[in-house]
């Protein structure tokens, strides 16, 4: 830990030197028209301390980087999406819904928060573009706001996982890992 520390610190002050080096030039330049001990301490303090600071850091994230692993899971997954007179895109965001790849059953579960456009009649027409292990379901939310539909949409979650998407959210399609083999 003590290198790693050492480490980023010492690119830290690699870029502090160039920058500095750099710095000398505007300074020189800076001093002829102001006095010189003010333009040293406005270039330390904007530019010279928090560079190293944010070289250092960037570095050190840098080394301590690993991606994450998260556990390869086909359980079942509630997906929550809001809509307010969102007509013209709830079909392709349902639609991208429906395509993921995942391996588990998805409940898209659409709650309208009373919609006065043809929110309704989208959704229903995409419940009937559902396919195997993928569920859409249609609830209704009288109370406005965006907080109030979400509230009503978590009272129906029964899955382990869930996640929120904006009706005019299309989710990319990940293809899944395959396993190739050759004759």
């Amino acid at each position: 830990m003590k290198g790693k520390f050492l480490f980023s610190a010492g690119f830290g002050l690699l870029w502090l030197g160039v920058s500095m080096y750099f710095s000398i030039f505007w300074a020189q330049e800076a001093a002829q028209a102001l006095p010189e001990l003010y333009v040293w301490w406005a270039i330390i303090g904007i530019a010279l301390l928090p560079g190293f600071l944010m070289s250092a850091m960037f570095f050190s994230n840098l080394i301590h980087w690993r991606l994450k692993k998260y556990p390869s899971t086909a359980q079942a997954t509630t997906v929550l999406m809001c809509a307010y007179n969102e007509q013209e895109t709830i079909a392709q965001a349902i639609q991208a819904i429906l395509d993921q790849e995942y391996l588990g059953a998805i409940r898209l579960l659409v709650i309208d928060n009373g919609s006065t456009d043809n929110t309704k009649q989208e959704i229903l027409r995409m419940q009937q573009k559902a396919k195997e292990n993928r569920m859409v379901e249609y609830l209704f939310c009288a109370k406005p706001g965006k907080a109030n539909a979400l509230n009503c949409g978590l009272a129906q979650v029964h899955t382990p996982f869930f996640l929120t998407v904006d009706a005019d959210t299309f989710l990319e399609k990940r293809p899944s890992k395959k396993l190739w083999t050759t004759s």
